[in-house]
């Protein structure tokens, strides 16, 4: 889906992705829970692929929307501290995306610092569950 797009935008500021997912659901109508469905390998929704790349902004504002926390996706996403790596997840919520990423991440030797946002996307899905 174009909502979905929007999130996997990669050398994108998040500020600017934001404006799109708004523009997205307040003028065009997109559903925050419909996901991809590329097959077996991936099947994310816009909260999941937001959640895993750690965009507190885009979370909040798809969490205000009643976007569903619950939905489970699959799906493949790049580090931040080590692009030539990756992580996957099967059957995640966006929880588990989010939770998986930083993981990664810090062993991957990602300063503290350089996982405040996962941490922050971590603590709002938690406060919805």
């Amino acid at each position: 889906t174009f909502l979905v797009e929007c999130c996997r935008a990669r050398h994108v500021k998040e500020c600017t992705i934001l404006r799109c997912v708004e523009e997205l659901v307040e003028n065009w109508g997109a559903s925050t829970d419909i996901g991809t469905n590329e097959g077996s390998q991936c099947q994310l929704t816009a909260l999941s692929v937001a959640s895993a790349r750690g965009m507190p902004t885009v979370v909040k504002y798809l969490l205000k929307k009643k976007a569903n926390i619950e939905i489970r996706g699959t799906g493949r996403f790049r580090l931040q501290s080590n692009a030539r790596k990756t992580i996957s997840c099967q059957n995640a919520t966006p929880l588990d995306f989010a939770a998986n990423m930083r993981k990664a991440e810090l062993k991957e030797g990602a300063a503290r610092e350089s996982v405040k946002d996962l941490e922050s996307v971590l603590r709002m899905l938690k406060a919805v569950r």
